[in-house]
């Protein structure tokens, strides 16, 4: 038998947010060069004149770390081991609530 489920709209937006968090790891993880290079351009550095700002080393660190460049994250932005395992919890957290409904 086939069952038909009807979701919450609060249940459908957690799904969806579930399947692109789960694509965007997995971009991360197969193609980082290439998840670099679409990232957009960092108004915060463009307006202030730094070279890099906070966000954007800790989203190449989350890159690194993800591809197990452990070092090289670090020296982008040591957050990074506080932030992503905050992440990985919150995302866990999201797929049980979506799993029991």
């Amino acid at each position: 038998m086939l069952k038909v489920y009807s979701l919450k709209n609060n249940q459908l937006i957690e799904l969806m947010t579930l399947v692109l968090l789960t694509l965007l790891a997995l971009l991360a993880w197969l193609m980082p060069d290439w998840l670099n290079q679409i990232s957009p351009p960092c108004l915060f550095s463009h307006f202030f004149d730094f070279n890099y700002c906070w966000g954007c080393g800790l989203t190449r660190a989350t890159i690194a770390l993800l591809n197990a460049k452990f070092v090289a994250a670090w020296q982008l932005n040591p957050l990074v081991f506080i932030v992503v395992p905050l992440i990985i919890f919150e995302y866990f957290s999201l797929l049980k609530r979506v799993l029991r409904g």
